[in-house]
């Protein structure tokens, strides 16, 4: 059995994923926030382009998605975009406004696109994976976020 959290006051079976060339298919259970958050270190320490995106899965027994975080790792600059979708909505981290280029992430050679504004610093983004960890499993507040809704509406009008 793996960790348990409560969430909405019942119990719910966690399950990690980490995504890199590393992965045997079997999830990864961090001990720590900052266990969880030395996956980014490793992803650029893999550098493989083909699976530089993280993703954290908490899920109930019967396999129902609860909450689920993503993390696009960039290789060439220390920067990530996270997305976390859960109670109270899906958000993307909020970075600089001015950025208005397309970042492209792969989760096993499958593509994920983030506008280049939802970008943050490692330090921040890893910040923001301890917190994760520390709050079992909440939306971390140690960083900006802003309305998945309002970015996929504009995408698509």
């Amino acid at each position: 059995m793996g960790l348990t959290t409560r969430i909405f006051g019942r119990l719910w079976e966690i399950s990690f994923l980490r995504i890199s060339t590393r992965n045997t298919g079997n999830p990864v259970v961090p001990a720590s926030g900052p266990e969880l958050a030395g996956c980014i270190d490793e992803i650029v320490e893999i550098g493989d382009s083909e699976c530089n995106f993280l993703t954290v899965t908490v899920k109930n027994p019967s396999g129902h998605v609860l909450i689920d975080l993503g993390v696009g790792v960039r290789l060439d600059k220390p920067a990530a975009s996270i997305f976390f979708d859960g109670p109270g909505g899906a958000f993307f981290s909020r970075g600089k406004e001015s950025a208005k280029k397309t970042l492209s992430y792969n989760n096993f050679g499958n593509e994920v696109l983030f506008p280049g504004y939802f970008e943050i610093d490692f330090e921040s983004a890893k910040s923001a994976l301890t917190r994760f960890f520390a709050t079992s499993y909440q939306r971390p507040d140690n960083i900006q976020w802003q309305d998945w809704l309002d970015e996929h509406s504009a995408r698509y009008e």
